[in-house]
Order: C-alpha cells, then sequence, then structure tokens
C-alpha cells in the first residue's frame, strides 16, 4: 500500500518537473519573441524617424533642383524662340531675295527678248544692205566701163563759197547760187587740182566788195579804186582737194575798180 503511494508520488513529482521544464521552455519562448518584437519595433521606429528626417530634406532638394532646372528650361526655351525668331527673319529675307531674283529674271528675259526682236530687225536690214551695195557694185562697174582713163578727163567747174579764214572752200557745187562768189576749174587729167577766182553774181557784188575782209579772204586784194563796183582779176588761185575739202595753196590776186 505504502509502495504504491509512494509509487505514485514519484510519478506525480515527475509529471510536474516535466511539466515545469515544459512551462520553463514556453516561458523562455516568450520572452524570446517578445523580445524579438520589442527590438523589430524600435528598430522600425528609428529606421522610420530616420526615414521621416531624410524624406523631408530629400524632398527639399528636388524642389531646389526643380526650382534650378525650371530657370534652365526657361533659358533654353528663350534661346530656342529667339533662334526661332532669327530662323524666320532669315527665311522672310531668303524668300524677299528670291522675289527680287525673280522679277529681275523677268526683266532680263523681256529684254533679252527685245534685243533678239532689234538683232531680227538689224539682220533683216544688212541684208537689205548687202542688197543694196551689190546693185551699188554693180552700178559702179558699169559706170567705170563708161568712164574715161584718169589722163583724159576734162576739166570740170565747180562753184564754192569762202569760209572765214580764207584757207578753204566750202560748199562745193556744180549748180551755182548767188552765194557762191568762187568759181574752180580743175587741171584736164586731174580732178584734185584745180585753179579758183571770184565769179560773184551780178546783184551780189556791191554785198561782196563792201564785205571784202570777210567774203574776199581768198584773195590778195592789191588795189581799190573809191566807188569800185567790179572785181578784177590778175592772177588765179590754186586749191587742192583733200578728203574731199577744197584747200587754198596760192590766194587769187585781184583789184577792185
Amino acid at each position: 500500500m505504502n509502495e504504491q503511494s509512494s509509487g505514485i508520488k514519484e510519478r506525480i513529482v515527475s509529471a510536474l518537473a516535466a511539466t515545469l521544464k515544459l512551462l520553463l521552455k514556453i516561458g523562455k519562448a516568450i520572452i524570446h519573441a517578445a523580445g524579438v518584437l520589442i527590438i523589430d519595433k524600435g528598430m522600425r521606429s528609428v529606421v522610420g524617424a530616420y526615414d521621416v528626417r531624410n524624406g523631408k530634406q530629400k524632398a527639399g532638394s528636388p524642389r531646389r533642383d526643380s526650382r534650378g532646372q525650371a530657370q534652365n528650361c526657361d533659358a533654353r526655351i528663350a534661346e530656342l524662340e529667339r533662334m526661332a525668331d532669327q530662323y524666320r527673319r532669315d527665311l522672310q529675307s531668303a524668300h524677299n531675295e528670291i522675289n527680287s531674283m525673280r522679277s529681275e529674271r523677268g526683266m532680263m528675259i523681256q529684254d533679252t527678248q527685245i534685243l533678239r526682236d532689234n538683232l531680227a530687225d538689224e539682220q533683216r536690214r544688212c541684208q537689205q544692205l548687202a542688197s543694196q551695195i551689190e546693185v551699188l557694185k554693180s552700178n559702179v562697174d558699169a559706170l567705170q566701163k563708161r568712164c574715161l582713163p584718169a589722163s583724159e578727163i576734162p576739166a570740170l567747174v565747180y562753184y564754192a563759197e569762202g569760209d572765214a579764214s580764207g584757207l578753204s572752200l566750202r560748199k562745193v557745187s556744180v549748180n551755182k547760187s548767188r552765194y557762191h562768189i568762187y568759181r574752180l576749174r580743175t587741171v584736164p587729167g586731174d580732178t584734185s587740182r584745180a585753179e579758183f577766182e571770184p565769179d560773184v553774181a551780178p546783184g551780189y557784188l556791191p554785198q561782196v566788195i563792201a564785205n571784202r575782209h570777210l567774203t574776199l579772204i581768198a584773195c590778195e586784194v592789191v588795189g581799190i579804186a573809191g566807188g569800185a563796183t567790179r572785181i578784177e582779176v590778175l592772177e588765179s588761185g590754186s586749191a587742192v582737194c583733200e578728203n574731199r575739202v577744197w584747200k587754198v595753196t596760192k590766194k587769187a590776186k585781184i583789184r577792185l575798180s
């Protein structure tokens, strides 16, 4: 009986000891878990506080950077707008220059057409002149066949006026007028040399004598009678034709009587 009671007590003590050990393990486990939770929460609080503090600082930096970037963007936009305005002005200037060149080109085309028309007219005129020259050559050839040799050309008679210098005879013609006061007679066989003398129309004679210092300069007056009414030729003068101009080589000698 006593042995049974003793065995029961031992088993109870053993059970209690096992239960106590289990409770101790469970308590340690609970304490360990609670410590981990406390440490984790504390660390999270520290990290959160650090993040909050650094987050505010970082939030300020982008704002400051954003303002700087905004200013840079504004400056860049202004520069691009200025460049765009300059490009627009350059483009407008180029358009104006192109329009001016087109206008000048149109005028040049018109001028070219006018020149072409004028050239065509001149070419037609040249053809006409060439035809006329051929006709004249034929006439000259025909006249040359009819003309006498130079050595057989007879004396020719011309009429002329004197010039203010008395060195040449002008307005030479085969037809006499009241203003022709000289008569020229070429040398036979030589149409470039002639003798001349005064040959004044009667109605014009008093005026010529009165203005002899202007009208008779090609003559050498060797005597003047009072109330002279006529011109007496003492010696004929001489003249030569050079470049179609009759030049006086020797003055005629006259007397006014």
